[in-house]
């Protein structure tokens, strides 16, 4: 921690910090109301906190950024049908909702609207995702359920991969492809590449029935 002194009497700043006043930060000169997360006030120092440039309190080394057509439809949908925590949502000055942050088990998922002039659109708007998200759930069956009934398209069943989870696909109502899953085994290399044969074979012989 940095230490520096404001240069305020001891009464002017024990009334501050009852009254929860302001005052200028000596560290960033901003004006700060009552005690900051960067800062404290005590008997006329300003104990600085260091800023993380990373900030990793709140995200990891990666953030998805979703373009949607409507920033508090897409937060209450992705709420509701995977259990996201919303943890803020700002509207510009017309009042509309111009980014919003949704967390869950760690991971924040960002969202913004579609900018016409910035080239940023959104997978509604293009008529295909240019992406998937990979969602790891504890009951994938209900959870691809819950989200086709709130909206969602299904555009795989529910099954068992080779690779060890069991996966279904849907499309969500903004257009973006989400497979969710619940990891079901530990395979090998070896085992992956067998099952994968295997399933492989499995659908053409499924495929060549259905021709027939």
């Amino acid at each position: 921690m940095q230490y520096i002194t404001i240069g305020l009497p001891e009464e002017l700043t024990e009334a501050l910090a009852c009254s929860g006043g302001e005052f200028s930060c000596a560290v960033c000169g901003q004006l700060t109301p009552k005690f900051s997360s960067n800062t404290c006030l005590t008997k006329g120092v300003c104990y600085a906190k260091k800023i993380d440039p990373l900030n990793k309190k709140l995200y990891g080394s990666v953030t998805a950024m979703l373009t949607v057509t409507d920033v508090k439809a897409a937060a209450d949908f992705y709420q509701k049908a995977f259990g996201f925590a919303k943890r803020g949502i700002m509207n510009g000055p017309d009042g509309k909702a111009i980014h919003a942050e949704l967390t869950l088990r760690g991971t924040t998922l960002m969202l913004g609207p579609e900018m016409a002039q910035m080239g940023s659109r959104s997978a509604k708007t293009i008529g295909a995702s240019p992406t998937s998200l990979y969602l790891l759930t504890e009951k994938v069956d209900k959870t691809v359920a819950k989200a086709v009934k709130l909206g969602a398209v299904l555009k795989g069943p529910v099954m068992d991969m080779f690779w060890g989870d069991r996966c279904g696909a849907i499309v969500d109502p903004e257009g973006y492809i989400w497979m969710v899953a619940t990891h079901m085994a530990e395979l090998t290399p070896k085992e992956m590449q067998r099952k994968m044969k295997e399933q492989i074979a499995s659908q053409q012989a499924a495929r060549a029935a259905s021709a027939d």
